[in-house]
């Protein structure tokens, strides 16, 4: 759904997406033993190596204020617990971009994205979950 057009202040856009989304991950958990009984403490690393795929379907939406200020929202869920993927996973962002040229924009702004998987099985299982979110800066050329 687009009522956007060339030339016009205004206008609003509307997309549904389909896709994929590729993880690698490398945790590392460092733990320290005390013996109950007595004894030296025994210190160890774990370190995880994981990658995976992750199907995802989502929105997105762009609100063209004037030629110059556009805001951009998305968002997206996906995992489902598909083969290896993560149990589930989501994400949401929003964004002003400001075109300073004709061949070039810039933007800011915020992004939350979670997951929550579980590899493996029996002794070998891992759960992770992880929640990260932060301010993004960026710039676009356009040729």
């Amino acid at each position: 759904l687009d009522s956007r057009r060339q030339g016009q202040d205004g206008g609003t856009a509307l997309w549904a997406n389909l896709g994929a989304r590729y993880w690698q991950t490398e945790p590392t958990l460092d733990y320290t033993w005390n013996p109950i009984f007595g004894g030296d403490p025994v210190s160890d690393t774990i370190a995880l190596d994981d990658n995976w795929w992750d199907p995802i379907i989502g929105a997105s939406a762009h609100f063209k204020v004037t030629r110059v200020v556009h805001f951009f929202a998305k968002g997206s869920i996906g995992g489902f617990g598909i083969g290896e993927a993560s149990d589930f996973t989501w994400d949401l962002g929003s964004y002003a971009s400001f075109r300073i040229w004709e061949y070039a924009a810039i933007h800011a702004g915020y992004q939350v994205l979670n997951y929550d998987r579980t590899a493996g099985e029996g002794d070998e299982q891992t759960t992770t979950k992880q929640h990260m979110s932060g301010l993004f800066f960026g710039v676009s050329f356009f040729y």
